[in-house]
């Protein structure tokens, strides 16, 4: 019985690597996008709280987006860290002015460490909006996004096209 438990443990393992070996065998490059936010978010018991942080994204299907974020932010009384995966779709149809509007769904930890107390660990979720415009290469994206510790954070995004 042992033997069999071994065995379906390595047949998992092997079809894990082949699946992830089949979906880089359709990487491209020219769908990487990489960046880093300002912003301001309400994570603080103060109030507001300065945030910045970087991301990159991949896209996965065209207009739909799935990206990794690591963001910081900080008041007088607190620091956190908040990595988080999300997607991001765009709707083109709506774009105006060289602006495509999207819509983005985050979702990760958030790690509180609060001056004069211990650290905490939340679950993070947040919905947001924005819009993106591009010079060439680059990329600028104001977005407003509503959650769970942060309640509101306005970011503007800048990043680069490969």
């Amino acid at each position: 019985y042992g033997r069999c438990k071994v065995k379906k443990s390595l047949l998992c393992v092997l079809c894990f690597f082949c699946l992830i070996g089949m979906s880089f065998a359709q990487f491209s490059i020219d769908k990487i996008d990489a960046g880093g936010n300002l912003g301001t978010n309400m994570n603080s018991r103060e109030g507001w709280a300065f945030t910045f942080g970087i991301h990159g994204d991949y896209e996965i299907i065209d207009n739909l987006k799935a990206g990794l974020q690591l963001g910081f932010s900080f008041s007088d009384d607190m620091f956190v860290f908040e990595p988080s995966v999300y997607g991001k779709y765009y709707f083109p149809f709506l774009s105006f002015f060289g602006f495509t509007p999207f819509a983005q769904l985050d979702l990760g930890a958030s790690v509180l460490n609060i001056t004069e107390e211990k650290t905490y660990g939340r679950f993070l979720v947040g919905i947001g909006a924005g819009l993106r415009y591009e010079i060439g290469k680059l990329y600028i994206e104001p977005k407003i996004t509503w959650g769970y510790p942060f309640m509101l954070a306005i970011n503007a995004v800048v990043g680069y096209k490969f």
